[in-house]
């Protein structure tokens, strides 16, 4: 029980750095703008909801992770534990990697160019 609320912890930190992480992608997602050009409602839009339909699959996945251990007492709990904090840590890095690749665009071409970098969030589908 002791390693299932230790990773319980981490996985609450975890979330919270996700959470904030995902945030300033957001704003610089919408930061991209200029007088000329708005800032792509739908594209804001869809970054929030694939971030919400991430956090219920993960949770999911791993519910489903933990079930199959096969494991008694609060060992399913405590895999699913380890594999939410495991998700979690995965997409944290490529968020990060996504706030990386659209600061390095220049600002007067990131509208036009920061979709290359958001691919990233869509590892799936885009291989």
């Amino acid at each position: 029980m002791h390693t299932g609320l230790l990773l319980v912890q981490q996985q609450n930190a975890a979330e919270k750095v996700l959470a904030g992480k995902h945030e300033e992608l957001i704003k610089l997602v919408t930061s991209s703008s200029t007088e000329k050009i708005q800032v792509d409602e739908r594209l804001v839009a869809a970054l929030k909801t694939q971030q919400a339909a991430w956090l219920k699959y993960r949770t999911e996945e791993c519910e489903l992770v933990g079930s199959l251990t096969g494991a008694g007492g609060t060992w399913p709990s405590t895999y699913a534990n380890r594999c939410e904090v495991n998700h979690t840590d995965q997409r944290l890095r490529r968020v990060r990697s996504v706030i990386r690749c659209i600061e390095r665009i220049p600002n007067e071409k990131r509208f036009f160019e920061q979709n290359n970098c958001l691919q990233q969030l869509a590892p799936l589908t885009n291989k």
